[in-house]
């Protein structure tokens, strides 16, 4: 499983590789700022330095493009030996810019990941347009398979504050997830806790993990440091260009 906007706890792949792929992508997307009342300024060209899916020290590039045909936001990442796409699709384009108006907001309705690693993300909205849920659907063998956050509580912006996670695949489902926004410092932290779930018949159990993740936003919403578990240091982004979209 991943472990951004709203993503979780362990994986096959390396976490230095999950590290990478989060932080690009997550710069490319469902960032979290504010330009202007009808404009949102988005990365479209980026770098990230670091452990590489080779294992070398190298530098990843992002190039991202915003459709407002369809409403979609494609983004590649191409780092020694892989090159990954993430497609994010929202209901207008007026969503894609509010998304940042409010810090650690979605407001997407879908993500599709291709290349490396492959899964699809649906969103889940309440009336007023606040995350209530997340299903997630990756490999069964070389992944989760499908497993979902659902969103109990939530702060005066909409934000969720408080949820479960269940990965039946694991054998362990309602896992207790937080989450903090500090909008001074444009932080956003998730902790899970997996001793909050309970096993399940077949699986490998719940464990006693506490799990945290937090994201750093610049002034235009974009992720520039992101820590994630089980990783010494944190993920620094670069951004190198940008785009504007209006309604």
């Amino acid at each position: 499983m991943r472990t951004t906007t709203s993503r979780s706890t362990t994986r096959t792949p390396s976490w230095c590789f999950l590290g990478l792929l989060a932080v690009l992508f997550i710069n490319l997307t469902c960032s979290s700022g504010s330009d202007s009342g009808n404009c949102r300024e988005y990365m479209t060209e980026g770098t990230i330095p670091g452990p590489m899916p080779d294992g070398s020290m190298g530098t990843a590039t992002v190039t991202a493009r915003f459709d407002p045909s369809t409403n979609t936001y494609t983004g590649t990442m191409v780092a020694p030996g892989v090159t990954m796409t993430d497609v994010r699709t929202y209901a207008s384009t007026a969503d894609f810019v509010d998304e940042v108006k409010i810090v650690g907001r979605d407001l997407c309705t879908s993500e599709i990941y291709s290349g490396g690693y492959t899964a699809t993300d649906t969103y889940i909205y309440d009336d007023q347009r606040r995350v209530i849920g997340m299903q997630v659907q990756e490999p069964v063998d070389t992944g989760e398979g499908a497993y979902a956050w659902t969103y109990a509580a939530w702060d005066d912006q909409g934000r969720p504050t408080t949820g479960t996670l269940d990965v039946p695949q694991t054998g362990c489902v309602g896992m207790s997830v937080g989450i903090e926004y500090d909008d001074q410092a444009r932080k956003k932290t998730t902790v899970i806790s997996t001793a909050g779930g309970h096993s399940t018949a077949g699986g490998s159990g719940c464990g006693s993990q506490v799990i945290t993740s937090w994201k750093v936003y610049d002034a235009n919403g974009n992720v520039v440091e992101e820590l994630h578990p089980s990783e010494p240091a944190s993920d620094k982004t670069t951004v190198t260009k940008t785009a504007r979209v209006c309604k």
